[in-house]
């Protein structure tokens, strides 16, 4: 704290649509977070009227330093694979095409996380993590399923909303599966959401 890094800058503003367009920037273009993913990440730290843009440091030093008490928040970017995506051990055949399943991404893809302090050490403490969907391309300049997801989860963090994206898509599962008519769960259904994809849901014998 009071070190001013070689790659380090003030935003403009620390609204939600600009930080997620700085973040944006960096993982369509960074050939450090790319090619070291796992290793070094971008963060950002929050004021109440300020925020700074770090490029490219390393994870591991994020858990282990100390928070400073003027943040409100800490946001980090790095790339990974998901948890079948590397060394073999998954299918990168096949994208996932849903925002809302965008944790399932195999392929190397932009991980968001945000920290909090914790009240007992004062370090870093994850709160939240997003991951935007994968792109075989590794463009990720659709606003909509790029900019707009990541741009509404800044702000639920904001608001203190923590909620996962698997909580979320099993969240309108359950949605969906409230209001299935008599007929569907005898004969079985599919729901087709825009952002959540298709919900597939079994015939249930003597279903009333």
């Amino acid at each position: 704290q009071g070190v001013r890094g070689e790659s380090q800058r003030e935003l403009g503003s620390t609204a939600a649509r600009s930080v997620a367009l700085a973040l944006q920037r960096r993982f369509q273009s960074s050939s450090g977070l790319y090619q070291m993913f796992g290793e070094l990440c971008d963060a950002v730290l929050v004021r109440d009227a300020s925020a700074t843009y770090m490029e490219e440091v390393p994870l591991r030093f994020i858990a282990h330093s100390a928070f400073p008490t003027s943040l409100r928040l800490l946001l980090t970017l790095h790339m990974d694979y998901g948890n079948k995506g590397h060394n073999g051990r998954g299918d990168l055949s096949f994208a996932t095409r849903e925002v809302g399943r965008a944790h399932y991404s195999q392929f190397l893809h932009p991980i968001l996380r945000a920290y909090e302090p914790s009240a007992e050490s004062g370090l870093p403490s994850l709160v939240s993590e997003f991951h935007i969907i994968e792109d075989l391309l590794t463009t990720w300049d659709v606003d909509a399923l790029h900019l707009k997801p990541l741009e509404e989860w800044i702000s639920r963090v904001y608001e203190g909303d923590y909620t996962s994206q698997e909580e979320r898509l099993t969240a309108r599962f359950k949605e969906y599966e409230a209001n299935l008519t008599r007929e569907e769960r005898r004969a079985g259904a599919k729901k087709v959401d825009p952002y959540f994809g298709a919900f597939t849901f079994p015939a249930v014998k003597g279903a009333m």
